[in-house]
């Protein structure tokens, strides 16, 4: 079979494929979400792209610092969060 140092390389390009991919569409997603208010072309791609990131960022973070019984605390300050930020890139 092929070694692992062979099997690591096609993990990591299986999933960056699989993660460009589902990025794409979860930036699709997002771009509905974002008010279009005159914004088109690379200004509305880069809102939703750059909110998409924060929302990951976000969870990341928390997953790493705080314990799983305060998950809905970190949900409610995303609500609090997340509407303004659309408003604002919109």
């Amino acid at each position: 079979g092929p070694s692992s140092g062979g099997q690591a390389r096609w993990r990591r390009a299986s999933l960056l494929e699989a993660g460009v991919g589902l990025r794409a569409r979860a930036v699709c997603v997002v771009r509905r979400l974002v008010p279009r208010g005159g914004r088109t072309g690379a200004r509305l791609n880069w809102a939703a792209d750059t909110l998409l990131s924060c929302a990951i960022a976000a969870v990341t973070h928390w997953v790493e610092h705080e314990p799983i019984e305060r998950d809905e605390e970190f949900l409610a300050l995303m609500h609090e969060t997340i509407p303004p930020m659309i408003r604002a890139w919109g």
